[in-house]
């Protein structure tokens, strides 16, 4: 997301939390999952699970979409683009479920939130005789050796401009 909305320039933090809306209300709209992790009050972590290969028709995404576009200006537009189609090589064929967030709170990592929510994800994938398994990408290095840990195996890297290097991952449904 920092490449798509150009981290570092004025603005970012409201481009950051207006893409995060609408990523968010595309699963609403998708009727796909979301799952948070929860400490006494407070959220501390999220994930935001699509099926890439289910389609989904709705005039009120697509009109979301328009908006998020014309709110964040047409060189993001082509920046997501060009992230995207970096990517999506990576993504498998088959019927699968794709981890599009994974956040937690930077005063909440490492104490077992991202592990919990990869958890129910896979739990979930693995309930659904249809799936073979969980892909997710990421933008940061130090990230390939904590999905590999988590049973991730990496399908392929890119570099999606000269400052961003970007890898996909598959977690295969266990037999």
């Amino acid at each position: 997301m920092k490449f798509v909305l150009e981290h570092g320039c004025q603005g970012y933090e409201a481009r950051l939390q207006r893409f995060c809306h609408f990523i968010a209300m595309a699963r609403v709209h998708r009727n796909e999952s979301m799952y948070g992790v929860r400490d006494t009050d407070r959220l501390q972590g999220v994930a935001l699970v699509s099926l890439p290969n289910r389609s989904v028709k709705s005039h009120a995404l697509e009109q979301l979409r328009d908006e998020l576009w014309r709110d964040l200006g047409d060189g993001a537009r082509e920046r997501y683009a060009v992230y995207t189609g970096a990517v999506e090589p990576f993504m498998p064929r088959e019927h699968h479920y794709h981890i599009n967030v994974l956040a937690v709170r930077s005063d909440a990592q490492g104490r077992g939130y991202a592990r919990a929510l990869l958890d129910h994800v896979h739990i979930v994938a693995q309930r659904d005789a249809e799936s073979s398994g969980v892909s997710l990408t990421t933008e940061k290095e130090s990230n390939v050796s904590l999905y590999e840990h988590f049973g991730y195996r990496v399908l392929g890297q890119t570099t999606v401009a000269p400052e961003l290097m970007a890898w996909g991952f598959f977690r295969p449904r266990q037999a």
